[in-house]
């Protein structure tokens, strides 16, 4: 938590994933994976895969993209 509270990417991607895989709270995981891609976390943009593994559970859909 020190680290996250430092605003460490890394940390906050780890954290996402413990979110997604241990606990199922994708909001949560997907909010931690935004503010480590915002800090420049390359990888934590890979973790947008998460929206199509969990059917979307916390993440908003843009119909728009689909028609």
């Amino acid at each position: 938590m020190k680290r996250i509270a430092a605003r460490d990417p890394a940390a906050m991607r780890q954290m996402g994933l413990k979110h997604y895989n241990h606990e199922e709270d994708y909001e949560s995981a997907c909010e931690y994976w935004t503010q480590a891609a915002e800090l420049g976390d390359i990888d934590a943009h890979n973790q947008s895969i998460a929206y199509f593994d969990s059917k979307g559970e916390g993440v908003m859909m843009d119909d728009t993209k689909w028609r």
